[in-house]
């Protein structure tokens, strides 16, 4: 539900009320303060950051002209990772009409995900997967689109279905 909800731009409401002391009550807080370690531990690490050898970003003439955009990631050794997190510089505007995501091991495709738009924060989840390589690949845009942050994580399997 979170990569469904607030994976896609979305605000988190979490409608807590106070009591008539003006403080959140005991089981609240200890909700709260539990959710908090949950997103901690499922984002404890970004992979990309942490192993990627190679950080190359595809663009010339041709890819301008026609709004295209590329970041390769490379990793010396096999990385596991289930979730990436991608964010787009909209200051003016949303730009990215469409992306693919792929996540390859040793030049085999493990995963690939055709996603429309990103906006200011978009989180995709998959199975679990081995990866020498991912790349992210603008296949459309309204103008020269600007990815500001990609993130690459390995959310644990027992907080895997609460991100869905």
């Amino acid at each position: 539900m979170y990569a469904k909800s607030i994976g896609r731009g979305a605000n988190l409401l979490l409608n807590v009320p106070p009591n008539r002391q003006g403080r959140f009550s005991s089981p609240d807080s200890a909700a709260l303060i539990g959710f908090k370690a949950m997103l901690d531990k499922a984002f404890k690490t970004e992979l990309l950051k942490v192993n990627a050898v190679v950080n190359t970003v595809h663009l010339n003439k041709k890819s301008v002209k026609r709004r295209y955009l590329g970041y390769n990631y490379v990793f010396k050794e096999p990385i596991m990772l289930n979730c990436m997190v991608l964010e787009e510089d909209i200051t003016s505007g949303q730009a990215i009409s469409s992306l693919i995501i792929t996540v390859s091991l040793h030049g085999e495709v493990q995963q690939s995900i055709a996603i429309t738009t990103v906006g200011h924060w978009r989180m995709v989840c998959f199975p679990n997967c081995s990866a020498t390589e991912v790349s992210v690949v603008v296949t459309g845009a309204k103008n020269l689109p600007y990815l500001k942050n990609i993130a690459a994580y390995q959310i644990p399997d027992d907080l895997f279905p609460f991100m869905l």
